[in-house]
């Protein structure tokens, strides 16, 4: 199922981010034998079943099906490789993530089942019995038959051991980094970033920078010990791809507005001068609002959006902390609970916390390079239009607008990009919350209530863990949520206020004492 659903995806990505194609390297030409091994093992495993029912021996259906989706489950992960190397994919995380699920799940059913030291179940004839609490088959990697004993059916034991080791196999290679693109599309570097070729785990523990760390621990680093900029992050780039996405969407919007006619004669031509030299940048009156954050939604929304999916998958994992703990607990307290639930829900805590920390600092780190990267395009179309407009353009809008525009309002725009999520997570936040307290108070959680009945005259503590903070109504509670918001909301009014206007809000100075900056940048 992973691989079916993030494959396409994954295809056409990098058939329209191509970067060029690899040449047949020793570790691709491993990883297409192991491959085509795999699928041969699974052909196998399809054909002994059938071969068995034509021996007049009964095969349970899930028997012949298994294999078959998992036959075409190799297939398509053999041509997922083979497209990888055309495109000029040297690490791919999605075949990671893949041969990481098809090792950890037949581990994790084989230690199970080996705890509860069952190496076979009764039965009456071929047909397979499965076991309670074994994984499903679509879950497994191995046939179901494997419950069996191995002097029973001692081929699909074998496949199955031989499927194993050549998946573990493919997984470590998957670790490995494939030889740079035969014809690179862009020019090469005389110091490239070492993160194009990372490895993938590399990339996802950021250890690819660790060398630059290294470095500036032993001795002070210089300009030359920094790396080249990639030709798709220069400020060049990103101020032409944004200024072209601008006049793209300009256009369209123009399009769909009604035209307005024309007040005279004489004006009609200074007007369209006028508006020939601000339509790069400056908003004119009654035109299309809308076009800039559509252009610069179109340019940044693949790093936005990987940034969005790194913060969702972080909080899956931050909300499912508690939940284990819970089952934790629940074992503790049950002396008839299996042995292994203990050690395996403990290793899972400690796992979701990483993981939780390692996709929290991915959407920091791709926010900050959204940030920079917004930066600098807006700031950049904004010179551009400067250093093109003409003398009567200049006397048209003061030279205090441009500064304020990239002093104030390009800061606001990039700082805001860190909390356009908080808008709907904080909502999915306190459904989870309500959803865990409905679980542990029943319907009182609602209300903040318990579920005894002596709670029902309002001397009930509010069902948020503090039972010493008890109210005598919700009126009262609410009023009282209500203050500390009132109190924090004035709070940060007075920071805010102080850090731009430089002074306290009772003691500020009269605009006229300010200095005008605009002069200055004018001389």
């Amino acid at each position: 199922m992973y691989l079916w659903v993030l494959g396409p995806i994954y295809l056409l990505h990098i058939h329209r981010h191509g970067r060029g194609y690899l040449r047949m390297s020793p570790l691709f030409k491993v990883k297409m034998v192991l491959g085509f091994a795999l699928m041969l093992l699974c052909a196998f495993n399809v054909a002994l079943p059938l071969w068995k029912i034509q021996q007049g021996t009964p095969q349970a259906p899930e028997f012949l099906i298994h294999p078959t989706v998992w036959l075409t489950t190799m297939g398509f992960a053999v041509f997922l490789i083979h497209m990888e190397r055309k495109k000029g994919v040297r690490a791919s995380g999605v075949m990671f993530g893949y041969w990481l699920l098809c090792c950890l799940l037949p581990a994790t059913s084989t230690a199970q089942q080996a705890s509860r030291g069952q190496n076979a179940r009764p039965h009456s004839s071929a047909i397979f019995v499965p076991a309670e609490e074994s994984l499903p088959p679509a879950l497994s990697l191995w046939p179901p038959r494997w419950t069996l004993g191995f002097q029973s059916d001692p081929l699909s034991h074998l496949s199955t051991y031989l499927c194993l080791s050549l998946v573990v196999a493919q997984f470590v290679l998957s670790c490995l980094v494939d030889w740079p693109t035969f014809f690179p599309k862009d020019a090469q570097q005389p110091n490239p970033c070492p993160k194009a070729g990372a490895s993938f785990p590399s990339r996802a523990m950021f250890w690819w920078i660790s060398g630059l760390l290294w470095r500036g621990y032993r001795k002070p680093l210089g300009p030359k010990d920094f790396w080249s900029l990639e030709q798709g992050k220069s400020s060049e780039e990103l101020v032409s791809r944004l200024e072209q996405e601008w006049r793209r969407s300009h256009r369209v919007a123009q399009r769909r507005t009604k035209v307005s006619k024309s007040k005279g004669r004489r004006g009609a031509e200074a007007a369209e001068t006028e508006a020939a030299e601000k339509e790069a940048l400056l908003q004119q009156e009654g035109s299309p609002r809308g076009p800039l954050l559509r252009a610069i939604c179109r340019v940044f929304r693949s790093t936005f959006l990987l940034g969005t999916l790194s913060l969702v998958i972080s909080d899956v994992f931050r909300f499912s902390v508690p939940k284990l703990l819970s089952l934790f607990l629940e074992f503790m307290d049950s002396p008839e609970a299996p042995a292994w639930k203990g050690p395996l829900l403990a290793t899972l805590m400690f796992l979701a916390a990483c993981l939780q920390t390692l996709f929290e600092q991915h959407f920091m780190y791709r926010v900050k390079v959204l940030q920079m990267r917004l930066r600098t395009a807006i700031t950049g179309l904004v010179y551009r239009k400067v250093l093109a407009l003409s003398s009567s353009a200049r006397k048209a809008s003061a030279v205090g607008d441009v500064v304020n525009l990239l002093s104030v309002d390009v800061p606001r725009l990039t700082e805001s990009v860190l909390y356009l999520n908080s808008s709907w997570l904080l909502l999915l936040w306190i459904c989870l919350c309500f959803a865990y307290l409905w679980q542990v108070r029943g319907r009182g959680a609602g209300l903040g209530r318990g579920r005894s009945p002596r709670d029902a005259r309002g001397s009930a503590p509010l069902g948020l863990g503090f039972p010493s903070c008890k109210v005598e109504s919700l009126p009262m509670a609410l009023g009282l949520l209500r203050e500390g918001l009132g109190v924090t909301r004035r709070q940060r009014g007075h920071k805010v206020s102080v850090l731009l206007g430089g002074s306290d809000p009772g003691t500020q100075q009269n605009d006229s004492k300010r200095p005008f900056y605009g002069k200055e940048i004018v001389t």
